[in-house]
Formats: structure tokens, C-alpha cells, sequence
């Protein structure tokens, strides 16, 4: 069941009340911005989504109790699976009321959620949980979450004490942190704290790798990707826009490295093999086959070249890299292999 805003909302008068749907299990609320309340009362239950009133509408002055949509499940909470609340007003002590009684629930998506700061988690059955465009969060306490395996946050900064997970059970965790608009133009890579590539580095290494994880460090500034296959000694740049995804490849490692490649054409590809790498052999191999396989791609590869230890492809006005010049002062330039790539835009030529 899908409900939009519109004359159905409308009718009755920005309240929503859904009660007597005994075989309702999907609900989903979009664009509803009017709506003030929804109660659920829903015994089956399996998936709710919400979609609120974005930030950008409301004057700052606003408090948060002035604000719609207050959201109160009081029916299916032994049935709902799965969560999904985008651009809520909720505050953080209506949110941990709400999950604590969400006994079954196995994902938590939280979307722009701009009034919450600081969130307890505490959810036995919680299997996957995502943080996207989330710039106000102070703290994010897993109080109790034992069957976490995913984990997913987009925002300006590292909460602090996300360091209560333990990621070492985590089977995927894809962390992007981006700069606040008004930073982006004057940034300057390396510009970090100590403490915030401390934080992140420490909350990298907990990770099991030996179930086979793959690390990979994706900085879009420099169209550069830093793979990790042996995981000893993890350095993150000092840089605060980065995308980490770390997972344990679901397909081939084939399939892997020729997604990586075809999908974010990179410039560099930056491997720490371990001793006995498969990861090199495959890039070795998926290299030579994209060269081959282009006739659907947006870009063309023109050449693969492939380098011990970093190195720059000198295409910025023949000026280093910044992702360069860091790889060269730590201890990994050693034991890099380095994949070049140029790639230049397919002309469509119409009959």
C-alpha cells in the first residue's frame, strides 16, 4: 500500500490512521509533507516507509515539537522487519521508544533524519543499518545490536562513538563522508585532525578479514581507488572526502575488479597484495578483458599500464597527484602494484 500526498491525505485533515487492515504488510508514505500524525495499527505489518517534510522547508527557527509528523506504531511491531524514515522530525527519545518496541526488526534505514543527534541502538534481530545524508548526528551508541552484519553512513563526519560497534562481525560497511558545502571550494587535501583519520583507521582495523574482506578506498576527487588484500598495516588518507566500502566479495573476484573498473573508470588503481594475491592476477586479467569489452561502455580504455609501487598519471596540468604524493610517504610504497588508465569519451556517431 502506497500513499502519496493527495486528496486521500487530504480527506482526512493531515491525520492518518491505518487500523483493520489485518493482511497489510507494505505501507509506504511518500512526499505526504502535510501530514501531522499517522498512528499504525497494522498486526501484520512487515514494512514501513516515510517520507517527511525535507529541512530546506522549514525556517531554522523552528523547534523540532513544532514540526510534523509525529509517527506512533502501535500495532505490528511484533511483524515490522523492516524501517525506512527519511526526512523525520522524530526526536531522539521518540526514536529509541519507537525501536524498543520493534522487537523483529532487521533493518533500520535512517535518511536525513535532521532532529536526531544522538541515537542508542538497541535491536537483537538487526541485521542491516544505514545512516544516509545524515549532517547533524553527534553519537550513534550500538548498545546492543548482535546480529548487525551491514552497516552504511553518508555524512560530514565520523560519529564519535560508533566506536561502541564492534565491526568485527560485520559482513559490509560502506562509510562516504563528504565536506559541508560552504568547505568545498576551499579545501585542501591532508587538511584533517589527527584524531578524525584516527577514528576511522581504528574502526577499519576491527574488521575480520580473514573471512575473506576486501578493503577499498575510493577518493572521487582524484579518480583514484586504493584497494587493500592484505590488511596488517591499513593507512587512510588524510583527506575528509572519501568513500570506504569494505565487503566480502558476494561474486567472482572477476566480476569484482571488472565493476570497479567499468563502473567508476578510475585513472589509478592502487593494490597492497598480500602474499599470495589473487586480487593482482585478477586486475591482471580484467584489465585485458574491458579493453575488449566496450562496445556498451560510455568511455573507451585506450591504455592499462601497470607500475611497481605509486604512481602519478601526470593528466592535471602535469602537477602531482595529491593521493601521489601521500602514497609516497608512508610505509606502503613498497608494496604497491599500480594500475595507470586512460580512458576517453566514445563518440556516438548516428547513421
Amino acid at each position: 500500500m502506497s500513499i502519496n500526498q493527495g486528496s486521500q491525505v487530504k480527506s482526512l485533515q493531515n491525520n492518518l490512521y491505518v487500523s483493520g487492515l489485518v493482511n497489510l504488510e507494505n505501507l509506504e508514505l511518500r512526499a505526504c509533507e502535510k501530514l501531522h500524525k499517522v498512528e499504525i495499527r497494522a498486526p501484520n505489518l512487515c514494512k514501513f516507509l516515510h517520507v517527511g517534510s525535507p529541512l530546506h522547508k522549514h525556517r531554522k527557527t523552528h523547534e523540532p515539537e513544532s514540526l510534523p509528523c509525529t509517527i506512533d506504531i502501535l500495532d505490528g511491531y511484533n511483524s515490522l522487519k523492516y524501517l525506512h524514515l527519511e526526512d523525520s522530525t522524530m526526536t531522539d527519545q521518540e526514536f529509541e521508544y519507537q525501536l524498543s518496541k520493534l522487537t523483529a526488526l532487521e533493518v533500520l534505514i535512517l535518511e536525513g533524519c535532521y532532529v536526531m543527534k544522538n541515537i542508542n541502538v538497541v535491536s537483537e534481530k538487526l541485521k542491516r543499518f544505514s545512516l544516509w545524508d545524515w549532517g547533524n548526528v553527534e553519537k550513534v551508541n550500538m548498545m546492543l545490536a548482535p546480529n548487525l552484519k551491514m552497516f552504511d553512513f553518508e555524512g560530514f563526519k565520523m560519529p564519535f562513538s560508533i566506536s561502541t560497534m564492534d565491526p568485527c562481525k560485520l559482513e559490509r560497511a560502506n562509510l562516504r563522508f563528504y565536506l559541508m558545502p560552504e568547505f568545498r571550494n576551499s579545501y585542501i587535501f591532508g587538511d584533517v585532525e589527527t584524531s578524525w583519520c584516527n577514528n576511522i583507521q581504528d574502526f577499519v582495523r576491527k574488521f575480520n578479514y580473514s573471512k575473506g574482506l576486501i578493503f577499498v578506498i575510493i577518493c572521487e576527487k582524484n579518480n583514484s581507488i586504493l584497494i587493500y588484500e592484505d590488511p596488517r598495516e591499513i593507512l587512510v588518507p588524510p583527506t575528509r572526502e572519501l568513500k570506504l566500502h569494505i565487503e566480502i566479495p558476494s561474486m567472482r573476484l572477476e566480476s569484482f575488479a571488472y565493476n570497479l573498473i567499468r563502473n567508476l573508470h578510475p585513472k589509478i588503481v592502487s593494490i597492497v597484495p598480500c602474499t599470495e594475491s589473487k586480487i593482482l592476477q585478477v586486475f591482471h586479467e580484467t584489465t585485458k578483458e574491458s579493453r575488449m569489452k566496450q562496445y556498451k561502455q560510455s568511455k573507451r580504455l585506450n591504455e592499462v599500464s601497470i607500475h611497481k609501487g605509486a604512481v602519478d598519471n601526470h593528466e592535471d596540468n602535469g602537477r602531482k597527484s595529491y593521493m601521489y604524493s601521500w602514497l609516497k610517504s608512508t610505509s606502503l610504497i613498497e608494496r604497491i602494484t599500480t594500475f595507470t588508465f586512460k580512458w576517453e569519451k566514445k563518440v556516438v556517431t548516428q547513421d
